[in-house]
């Protein structure tokens, strides 16, 4: 692993074998998107894509739309990282080289936490930081960025280990 420094910059484009910097390119076989400790704040600027869908090959293991911060987040990245290692090496058995959401089925995810309620968010009586927005209202981007599995982390946790058990995959798309 390296880690390559862009002085700020970013990266200023990705290809297929690589990723360039500064005018250089660096040969990738697993390219890792980090965005710091930006929290709360909108996906797409932290992360410069909207959804899922559309971005091949895209593993997250943010505590957005899952777990939160109501369990361990050590568990919660060992978690994820299961369940992407059985999707990679499904996509190796089949001679996958794309492994895409499907949009539905980011849709009915994303659904999981549209009510009222289903966000990690506090009340804004307590003193102002990211937990409560800063003591302003919460609304549907709140609730989708530090939105929590409704049933907890236990549910959240034992509805992965099933996915990734079944080996269904059920709304992702391998193509070779």
């Amino acid at each position: 692993m390296h880690l390559i420094d862009t002085d700020g910059r970013g990266v200023d484009r990705i290809d297929s074998a690589g990723a360039w910097v500064a005018g250089d390119h660096y040969p990738v076989d697993c390219l890792i998107y980090a965005s710091g400790f930006e929290f709360g704040t909108e996906l797409s600027r932290r992360t410069g894509f909207e959804t899922v869908h559309g971005f091949p090959n895209l593993f997250d293991t943010s505590i957005n739309q899952g777990a939160a911060l109501l369990s361990n987040i050590t568990h919660k990245v060992s978690e994820s990282a299961k369940t992407m290692s059985q999707i990679i090496i499904h996509a190796l058995w089949t001679k996958s080289a794309t492994v895409e959401v499907e949009l539905s089925a980011e849709r009915d995810w994303v659904a999981i936490f549209e009510p009222e309620g289903a966000s990690l968010m506090g009340g804004a009586d307590c003193t102002p930081g990211y937990y409560n927005n800063e003591g302003q209202a919460v609304g549907r981007r709140e609730r989708l960025n530090i939105g929590r599995y409704p049933g907890g982390p236990v549910e959240f946790f034992k509805l992965i280990k099933a996915r990734r058990e079944s080996d269904l995959f059920e709304g992702l798309r391998f193509d070779r």
